[in-house]
């Protein structure tokens, strides 16, 4: 019973296992960007831009949510979650939401971030360069995968150590014992009963070899006796 249910535990988590994995490859993760709040990010820029433009960028200093976020003297703000450069006609940097991301058209290119138009009064003054976060968000996921099929695999382990144990206890040893009590029946021992533990899977085969052990020594007393009764007539 308890290897039946050993049994029906690993397909279980090797089924687990295997759905996770197919679901991992067939689900495509969402990695569109908001377009609410890269809207919300370019009206921020632009309705901010006359103090943006005037304003060096200063150091990253403490944000009130946690983090790190540079600000300029102007004292604007990233009002949405994305991340993002905001660059001049000259491409000098004039607002970025933490340091690592691209500061020109050219690295934003190569990293495929979102670049959009700066526009005040009809024209084009400047760039917003929207971060592309596929490969955090690809990351993530491949991390989740691995804790879970890892936790998996620890539950699988412990069964099969549990498994060990448990044969060890019921099999390997209640066989060695019946193996030392054949060669002490061999040897003529008949005095030392076989023991018999709880839950023996060899408990019927355990009680006829000591039964056996119980009628030879019996035999050898009978026939001690009838040689012993031969002697005195």
């Amino acid at each position: 019973m308890k290897t039946r249910r050993l049994l029906i535990s690993l397909i279980f988590l090797f089924s687990i296992e295997i759905a996770a994995l197919l679901i991992f490859a067939a689900q495509a993760p969402d990695v569109s960007l908001d377009a609410i709040a890269v809207n919300e990010a370019v009206q921020s820029v632009q309705e901010h831009w006359t103090d943006l433009k005037s304003a060096p960028l200063n150091e990253a200093i403490p944000h009130p949510d946690g983090g790190i976020t540079p600000e300029n003297d102007a004292g604007y703000q990233n009002p949405t979650d994305l991340d993002f450069v905001v660059l001049n006609q000259d491409e000098e940097v004039l607002f970025q939401t933490k340091s690592g991301l691209s500061e020109s058209i050219h690295a934003a290119v190569i990293h495929r971030d979102t670049i959009l138009d700066i526009e005040t009064e009809g024209s084009i003054v400047g760039k917003i360069l929207i971060y592309n976060n596929d490969a955090q968000i690809l990351q993530a996921r491949k991390q989740t995968v691995i804790f879970f099929l890892a936790a998996v695999l620890c539950i699988q382990c412990c069964i099969m150590i549990w498994y060990f144990f448990y044969l060890n206890r019921t099999v390997i040893r209640p066989f060695q014992k019946l193996k030392g009590f054949a060669e002490r029946v061999a040897g003529g021992n008949l005095d030392v009963p076989l023991e018999m533990d709880k839950g023996n899977l060899f408990g019927a085969f355990t009680e006829s070899f000591d039964i056996m052990r119980s009628e030879l020594k019996k035999a050898r007393i009978a026939e001690a006796e009838a040689n012993a009764a031969k002697k005195s007539w």
